[in-house]
């Protein structure tokens, strides 16, 4: 992703500054997804998980479904 990020924004700036400053991007969004990710990892797993407990439905049997 950061060549992909830098190669496109180096041609359309078309000079050296410009790839530096997609370099940057990408590395700044690239640590903000990284943040991101842990954060969310990290509050998924201090949350205490819940049993759910699916109703039990009394069925027929195929033979009181004949019947």
């Amino acid at each position: 992703m950061l060549i992909e990020l830098s190669e496109s924004m180096g041609t359309f700036l078309g000079d050296e500054t410009g790839n530096h400053i997609a370099e940057e991007l990408a590395l700044q969004v690239s640590r903000i997804y990284e943040r991101a990710q842990h954060e969310t990892l990290a509050l998924l797993q201090s949350r205490p998980t819940q049993n759910v407990v699916a109703p039990v439905y009394e069925w027929m049997s195929a033979t009181q479904l004949a019947e």
